[in-house]
């Protein structure tokens, strides 16, 4: 996840299944756009702006579904562990600064940072005329020497570079004391302390991001050729085991399915052929019963009998042998259950809700209905409504409100 200073999204992220996850600021809500190539990808990415690159190339070219939402803290530890997910093999603290040391694996760099990438990385001058004895050192060095050194199976250390840590420490200093200070407003006087207080603070804030962001802009494209090359090597047998698994899922499920019917079908002959024994059984009492009215001398009785809809045999009740799915037995192979759940008609689940509440109302008690935590309002949809309204009541239940936001300029 990389945080954005962009004003619609606050985070964003793409894997190697082609997923653009991102994160907008109005609310912390979370959509997932699928089948987005790299290379738009590394535009959105490289765009200047995102919001304009998204509502063109983006919104309405890729299908998407909504993924929740996410809270600043959230967003916080995703970025962090992006930032770590490099192949770590130890984090060190030197002094201000931290030092993660990576190992990466033989890799093919895709359009390296140039200059940018290579300091963010602490590569030297020696490193590349290592792989490069014609570089002067005039110009940056080629995409295919950044690619050679980076694909050594040694450490790269990944750190602020040194030019910069004299200034990192002074602001971080200068940051831990202004963050220390909280804003108390009681007059004009204070809210104007306050105001210049926050101008220095968004200041030295947009001073740390610009020596700390080609760090972690390194960490993401080391972390970008790690999952460039693990899909190149794991797509193929990750599409084949599928293929393999949806294959094995049919046959199973028509092996099912044919079991099922036989069992039916065994069932009712079983069913059939009680209720034909019942029958017989049902006559030969009746004849019994007629015998004996017979050997009493009652004629009339006898005949009655036959035809006695009173005199019925028990019935026996019978279940056909199960019927076993013909699916080899394979070691390490089993078929778990996986239930899942669709929404087939809103309108009848909407209803079904309003019949909860009614019954929770009047009996307390949901009698079996859908209770209401089945329903999430769009709240994009409703904060773009009222934003274009500007009024309080907009449906019932639903109360727009007016909540400003400062919008505090860097101190010339």
């Amino acid at each position: 996840m990389i945080k954005s200073d962009s004003s619609l999204f606050s985070a964003y992220e793409w894997d190697e299944s082609w997923t653009l996850t991102v994160v907008f600021r109005s609310n912390g809500s979370v959509r997932a756009y699928g089948d987005v190539p790299p290379e738009i990808y590394q535009e959105f990415h490289n765009s200047e702006s995102k919001g304009k690159y998204y509502n063109s190339f983006i919104k309405s070219k890729f299908e998407s579904v909504e993924a929740g939402k996410v809270t600043d803290e959230e967003i916080a530890e995703a970025v962090a562990e992006t930032a770590a997910f490099v192949y770590v093999d130890e984090q060190k603290a030197l002094g201000n600064t931290i030092e993660v040391t990576a190992t990466l694996p033989p890799l093919e760099v895709p359009n390296p940072r140039s200059q940018m990438m290579v300091e963010g990385l602490g590569i030297t001058d020696d490193d590349i005329r290592a792989v490069d004895p014609s570089w002067k050192g005039d110009a940056k060095p080629s995409d295919e020497s950044i690619g050679e050194i980076l694909s050594k199976t040694e450490n790269v250390g990944m750190s602020v570079p040194k030019a910069n840590r004299t200034e990192l420490q002074t602001l971080m200093e200068e940051s831990t004391g202004l963050a220390s200070v909280q804003p108390v407003i009681r007059s004009a006087a204070e809210y104007t302390e306050v105001s210049e207080r926050l101008k220095r603070k968004v200041s030295v804030r947009d001073r740390l991001f610009g020596i700390l962001d080609p760090v972690r802009k390194a960490l993401w494209d080391a972390l970008q050729v790690t999952r460039t090359q693990h899909g190149l090597i794991l797509d193929p047998i990750d599409t084949s085991i599928a293929n393999d698994k949806k294959a094995l899922n049919a046959w199973n499920a028509e092996q099912q399915r044919i079991a099922a019917e036989k069992q039916r079908a065994d069932q009712l002959e079983a069913e059939r052929a009680a209720a034909a024994d019942q029958q017989r059984r049902t006559e030969e009492l009746r004849l019994e019963m007629a015998s004996q009215h017979a050997e009493a001398g009652d004629s009339e009785m006898a005949e009655a009998s036959l035809f006695d809809e009173t005199i019925v045999a028990a019935p026996v009740p019978v279940y056909a042998p199960r019927v076993v799915v013909d699916t080899p037995k394979i070691e390490g192979q089993s078929f778990r259950k996986n239930w899942g759940a669709r929404v087939d008609s809103l309108e009848e689940l909407v209803l079904d809700v309003a019949k909860g509440i009614e019954s929770i109302r009047a009996t307390g008690s949901l009698a079996g209905h859908a209770p209401i935590t089945m329903l999430d309002p769009n709240m994009p949809a409703l904060n773009k409504r009222a934003k274009a309204d500007e009024r309080t009541n907009l449906f019932p239940g639903v109360v727009a409100f007016n909540e400003p936001v400062l919008a505090q300029r860097k101190a010339k």
